[in-house]
This record gives C-alpha cells, structure tokens and sequence, in this order.
C-alpha cells in the first residue's frame, strides 16, 4: 500500500530554509559557518545521548 504523501514537518521546512541561505554565503563566510554548525550540531547530538541514556 502507499502511503499518502504528507505536508513537510517543521523540521524538514527549517532544514530547507537553513539550506537555502547556506548555498548563498559568500565563499569568506562559508568556512566559519561550517565549523560553527558543525560545533552546534555535535553540541545537541551530544544533549540528545545524555537524555537517551
């Protein structure tokens, strides 16, 4: 059986505006982005483990 399409959650809305202004950063600023994300990623994937665990 398919299941019916549904309407893109927060998340997903959110990942794809965050997306869209990431592809248009100045080559300077997309470095510094990079590394800030990354560190803000592992950050919550971190807080994610301890409430898991």
């Amino acid at each position: 059986m398919v299941k019916p399409s549904s309407a893109p959650s927060e998340r997903d809305t959110f990942g794809d505006w965050v997306k869209s202004v990431m592809v248009d950063l100045a080559p300077s600023l997309w470095r510094k982005f990079q590394q800030e994300q990354t560190s803000l990623l592992y950050k919550y994937l971190d807080l994610n483990d301890q409430l898991r665990s």
